[in-house]
């Protein structure tokens, strides 16, 4: 009857194909394969499959066909290329041949003569189901025929029907055998047995049946060995029993407990409904592209909501910290399949399915985990207190979920599995079940840590997701909801929800820190206790270890002593730190314990709590340390060990130095001694500063070494400046409000301002300005640029950031109406100070409109056009701060076109007299480059006689860029020398033609005003360029430039 031993059932392309990488993706991984990827691209060439050796350090190729023609040598030795070109690598690749076809007697005999290297090992149909057979994904021949044997009896088939042939049946439903038996010569009847070695019910075979019969089959024209059905009491017992185990669903998995919360007796033990403080969370999906791919680009990671993402991919795993959410996302599974009614209680978008969740805890499977996953699934009935009868009942309805593809697995906590080994063996027993079953929905969780171990033996099946970071809307919907379970339901405590969101998102620190369900909970537990959130992030953090540190205390274990937790935590926070770690293994962690003991004896003396012991209530209640793992050190597998968050990690680190508990503790060692020396780690960069505040007054000399060092160094107005290590630690321990004294503070202050740049680095300034400091921080910039210190000109940046928060407040920098009457004010009657902080807040504001490209144009000339006139006529020749604040202003609205007419000539001369002769390197600087920028005057507005010799002046050229070659154009043409209008026009071509100085041209435009201004020949050579130049190049241009050209037009 069966012409071929397998056959894929579905009548599309795309189905087969995808039956068909189903087929050698368990193939591949029963010889050993994980990391399996399909369609790999090489250069020149693509692989069919790409895996590697699970044990070996071994590759595999291979190519595998589907269709019935038997493969000849040629295509073998195709294959042997790709094969070749990888061994060449030096590394040693296995080559493999998959055809459902089977293989020419040629093709055969030829790789039965090849040598080791030259070798593809050619495997036809029976090879496939003799290795499906071998690693137990199906049952085998002989079991199936027996299986289906009872259906025949069942049946009553006459006795003189035999046995016929069977076939491999490969189906969404899974692998099936199909028994066929005849009467007389003619086949007549058959059996269909899952690989699980279940005889298909009516239901489930007749979808198979109709799948055949859509591939030309013949199975609809057979009777069909049906097994025998359930009889009505059979049938109520098994509803009786699924009734058991959804209530035990609910009852295990429909509800918070707040387990050793610190409050109140009746909150701490109450049950909260889970969907009452459940907030639908989100996945986010990296691609599993190998670094060997060589057309793959790195992808970005995509965040997709549950609801959404299971709709589409029904198998995954979640990675997450603890108290990221997993386990109370497999509980919202649970009982939203379980009990339909609950599915709308959320909105987390989750689809309509017919499934049955199976709930595995890995914690508790403790002897089982070597079981096959099957038996654990029927087993669950047992585990939740049914009789035998109802478990009996139970596992037939597992099997029927399993059989029909309406099971839903869901496993909870791969990575608690204390023996590495039996967490191998369970997901290899969970890859063979997902084979077996391919149409069963998994979701399964794990910690990263212990992911990593088994993630190659089932990436081929189960799509890997990390679980996302609560976003904003996340925040405001658990507060809410916490305020709602937690408190009275009135209008107070809905706005008190509302305002403390807004407080934790607002603040970058404390947003950090609630990042998911367990921090944000202990955020809004620390806020209950203390009445208010603590907006000092150093209290913030203190108040938080101590509420963790209290839900230790639970009914059944002492109260720990609060000062040796934290004298321990601290210790070994310390060492962490110094050793660059963020995970400790349990050997060394035991081990700087005993060295705590020793070292701290004034603390932990008379502690009661050995420090075994003390590791083991840490890791019962998942507090401020806890496992997260295993891994392989030194060559031993042991436990490793990591603080809930870095940021606890690191305060602990910064008491431990400040409290003096510290591995080697030295009573007579200065703080700043013990911090210098991680001065440049970037991993100190919050120890640091915690250290300075929690040290109070002792933080002086600290304080004074990091503003010792910014001062010795030189500025070089780059983003790696505002950046550097020492000017980093010193703005957040002036953030975050040191104690010290009032020359330290100034001292310290002035290093920042001359490192403060809200253009480089946002923030730099102005949450300094908005700070405690902020008036000290004003004085002292203010001082350093308007005082004239030796290097007045480094605080220039910072002088116009202040003018933006005096004038424009809230960061919008339109130029409003309002905003251009109080800069007129402060021009016309302000001070020095007021004229130059004004004068650069113009220069902001005009970059800005340059920029955005404003296209109120009119409007906003005629609001410039008076600040213009105020800003010339201060405009002086002493170098000093407000002659260079109003040349930087000429600049850039001479930039922005927002000059309708050419300036004042004793302006311009003013430039010029400051480029020739200002000592100030700086203020010549700009002085060069604002005469550039400005209209031109009628060539003859100034007498040639005034300029003088001045050609090495327009020679003397230290870097080609806007600054320097435009102020020398400009000059060179009012002077008609030293270079020639032919000669200047050539050079203005050059300028344009050359696509590297786009950026610089929108910076220029004196440029198209020169070219018009040459006569004709400079009109038809920007013609042509306006004609010539690509569509790319016109559209990069700036509309300060489009309007000056539609002006030459």
């Amino acid at each position: 009857m069966a012409k071929h031993p397998l056959r894929l059932l579905d009548p599309t392309n795309n189905g087969r194909g995808d039956l068909f990488t189903r087929l050698v993706s368990d193939l591949f991984y029963a010889l050993g394969y994980d990391n399996l990827r399909f369609d790999v691209h090489k250069t020149g060439r693509e692989i069919d499959i790409e895996g590697r050796h699970r044990h070996e350090s071994r590759l595999v190729i291979a190519e595998c066909k589907a269709h019935a023609k038997p493969i000849g040598g040629a295509d073998l030795n195709k294959i042997l290329g790709a094969v070749t070109r990888e061994r060449e690598k030096g590394q040693p690749v296995a080559g493999y041949f998959v055809s459902l076809g089977g293989f020419t007697e040629s093709a055969i005999e030829q790789e039965r003569g090849s040598s080791e290297q030259t070798r593809i090992i050619p495997i036809d149909t029976k090879g496939v189901i003799t290795e499906l057979t071998r690693s137990n994904i199906i049952i085998t021949q002989e079991k199936a025929v027996e299986r289906a044997g009872r259906c025949a009896e069942h049946a009553r088939l006459d006795s003189q029907a035999q046995f016929n042939s069977s076939e491999l049946l490969g189906h969404p439903l899974g692998y099936i055998w199909a028994l066929y038996y005849e009467l007389g010569k003619d086949v007549t009847h058959f059996a269909l047995v899952h690989a699980d070695g279940n005889p298909l019910s009516e239901t489930a075979a007749a979808q198979v049946i109709e799948a055949d019969r859509k591939c030309k089959g013949s199975l609809h024209k057979l009777t069909y060995l049906a097994p025998p059905p359930a009889s009505p009491d059979r049938k109520t017992l098994t509803a009786e029993a699924l009734e058991h185990y959804k209530n035990w669903l609910n009852k295990v998995c429909g509800y918070i407990q707040l387990d050793g919360l610190p409050a109140e007796g009746t909150i701490a033990s109450k049950q909260m409904t889970l969907e009452n403080l459940f907030v639908p969370l989100k996945l986010q999906v990296q691609s599993n592209a190998q670094e060997d791919d060589e057309s793959t680009q790195e992808p970005e990671a995509k965040i997709h909501p549950v609801g959404e993402f299971i709709t589409n991919q029904n198998r995954f795993s979640i990675l997450a910290k603890p108290g990221g959410g997993k386990s109370t996302l497999l509980k919202r599974l649970a009982v939203a399949y379980a009990d339909p009614d609950r599915r709308s209680c959320s909105e987390d978008g989750l689809p309509e399915r017919d499934w049955l969740p199976l709930l595995l805890r890995c914690r508790d499977l403790r002897e089982r985990t070597r079981e096959p996953i099957r038996e654990l699934l029927c087993d669950l009935g047992r585990h939740t207190e049914m009789d035998d009868n109802y478990a009996a009942a139970f596992r037939e309805l597992v099997d029927d979920a399993l059989n029909s593809g309406r099971a839903l697995l869901l496993v909870d906590g791969l990575d608690e599995f204390s023996d590495a080994a039996a967490r191998t063996t369970f997901a290899n027993n969970l890859r063979v079940f997902l084979g077996m079953y391919p149409h069963t929905a998994l979701v399964v969780t794990s910690r990263e840590a212990g992911f990593r171990q088994v993630a190659g033996v089932i990436a081929s099946v189960c799509v890997p997701t990390t679980m996302a970071s609560f976003d904003k809307n996340d925040v405001h919907t658990l507060c809410k909801r916490w305020h709602a379970e937690v408190l009275p339901d009135t209008g107070e405590n809905r706005e008190e929800a509302i305002k403390l969101a807004k407080t934790i998102w607002s603040n970058k620190r404390i947003r950090a820190l609630a990042e998911n369900p367990l921090m944000l909970t202990t955020l809004l537990v620390v806020k209950r206790n203390v009445g208010e959130l603590p907006t000092k992030r150093v209290k913030l953090y203190a108040a938080a270890i101590n509420v963790l540190i209290r839900t230790w205390n639970v009914e059944g274990f002492a109260p720990l002593n609060e000062e040796e937790t934290l004298a321990r935590l601290s210790y070994i926070a310390v060492a962490m730190m110094r050793q660059g770690k963020q995970r400790i293994g349990k050997r060394q962690l035991l081990k700087l314990l005993q060295q705590a003991q020793k070292e701290l004896e004034a603390e932990l003396a008379y502690a009661d709590i050995k420090p075994n012991k003390f590791i083991e209530r840490v890791e019962y209640r998942s507090s401020l340390l806890m496992q997260t793992g295993y891994e392989d050190i030194d060559g031993v597998l042991e436990e490793v060990y990591e603080f809930r968050h870095l940021t606890f990690q690191e305060y602990l680190a910064a008491r431990g130095l400040v409290e003096e508990q510290y591995p080697g503790r030295d009573d007579a060692a200065e703080l700043s001694d013990l911090l210098e020396p991680y001065f440049k780690d970037e991993s100190w960069r919050e120890v640091v500063p915690l250290s300075a505040v929690l040290a109070n007054r002792k933080s002086e000399r600290l304080i004074q070494r990091l503003t010792e060092i910014c001062a010795t160094k030189e500025l070089k107005h780059s983003l790696s400046d505002m950046t550097e290590s020492h000017v980093a630690l010193l703005r957040k321990c002036v953030l975050d409000e040191i104690q010290v004294r009032e020359s330290t503070l100034r001292d310290a202050l002035r290093q920042l301002a001359r490192y403060a740049s809200e253009e480089m680095l946002p923030g730099s300034t102005i949450h300094i300005i908005r700070g405690k400091f902020g008036r000290v921080f004003q004085e002292v910039a203010e001082d350093a640029f308007f005082g004239q210190s030796e290097d007045w000109v480094n605080y220039q940046s910072v002088i116009m950031d202040l003018g933006i928060e005096q004038f424009f407040g809230d960061r919008h920098f339109q130029m409003s109406a309002q905003a251009a009457a109080k800069l007129e004010h402060a021009l016309t009657n302000g001070d020095p100070i007021q004229q130059g902080k004004a004068a650069n807040t113009i220069a902001w504001s005009a970059f800005q409109a340059h920029n955005n490209g404003d296209k109120d144009f009119a409007t906003l000339t005629e609001r410039f056009r008076p600040l213009r006139y105020r800003i010339e006529g201060l405009l002086g020749e002493e170098e000093n701060p407000l002659t260079l604040s109003m040349a930087v202003a000429m600049i850039w609205m001479g930039i922005a076109g927002l000059t309708d007419n050419p300036p004042d000539k004793e302006a311009m001369l003013t430039l010029f007299r400051l480029w020739q002769n200002a000592q100030n390197h700086e203020v010549r600087r700009i002085a060069k480059w604002a005469f550039g920028m400005q209209p031109l005057l009628p060539r003859d507005a100034i007498d040639v006689a005034v300029w003088g010799d001045c050609e090495t002046l327009i020679n003397n050229k230290t870097q080609f860029n806007e600054e320097e070659e435009c102020g020398s154009l400009v000059l060179a043409w009012y002077r008609g020398q030293p270079w020639s209008d032919a000669h200047l026009l050539e050079k203005l071509k050059e300028i344009l033609s050359d696509k590297k100085n786009t950026i610089w041209v929108n910076r220029f435009p004196a440029l198209f005003h020169l070219l018009n201004a040459l006569g004709e020949p400079g009109r038809q050579a920007l013609a042509e360029w306006k004609q010539n130049a690509k569509t790319e190049i016109l559209n990069k241009l700036g509309s300060n430039i489009r309007r000056v050209l539609e002006l030459e037009d």
